[in-house]
């Protein structure tokens, strides 16, 4: 299963600066195919080590969209 990332901006009050923060997505499969991709946790190193504050008020994952499809610009 192969996760995407989507990129949203705005000011991180964890880290302390304006920035990129990486939201990552899981795909849903259609006869293997992935369709669309729904949000899942955020991918920020905080975030994935566990060590975030802020992480069930995020607002970079509040303005992530909650689905997108497979065309959307994904960040690689």
């Amino acid at each position: 299963m192969e996760h995407k990332i989507w990129l949203v901006e705005g000011f991180c009050p964890v880290d302390g600066y304006h920035c990129l923060m990486p939201v990552e997505y899981e795909p849903l499969q259609q006869e293997g195919v992935a369709q669309e991709y729904y949000k899942s946790r955020m991918g920020c190193r905080h975030a994935l080590q566990g060590m975030c504050q802020q992480e069930e008020e995020c607002h970079f994952f509040r303005a992530a969209p909650p689905v997108l499809d497979k065309n959307a610009p994904w960040h690689e």
